[in-house]
């Protein structure tokens, strides 16, 4: 058995990224910044549901805990006290937390 994710490109700007959509794709290439970016919150969460960030650009991606979020309560990023950033091309994984209305990160590759 193999898994099959749904892509999709999503253009992103330099500098903060709120409530970004994606969430109805599992991989979600990101391409845009020219200079560093981060994202803190992705819009649309399913409980259980999986999604890929990678950044195809050779900018820094930070991705920004719920703590410093700006964006809209359930669609937050709760790091688990990690800090997670890409110098360039990675990935970053995330699973939606229904009960606590939060995406959790359980995966980096940078």
């Amino acid at each position: 058995m193999k898994l099959q994710t749904r892509p999709v490109t999503i253009t992103l700007a330099n500098g903060a990224n709120h409530d970004i959509d994606g969430a109805d794709q599992s991989l979600v290439r990101i391409s845009g910044p020219t200079g560093a970016f981060s994202i803190d919150g992705i819009a649309s969460g399913r409980d259980g549901e999986i999604v890929i960030l990678y950044n195809t650009t050779s900018n820094a991606m930070t991705i920004t805990d719920k703590g410093s979020s700006s964006s809209k309560s359930g669609n937050q990023i709760n790091l688990l006290g990690n800090t997670v950033a890409t110098t360039g091309a990675g990935c970053v994984g995330l699973i939606y937390d229904g009960k606590n209305s939060e995406w959790l990160l359980f995966s980096v590759a940078a």
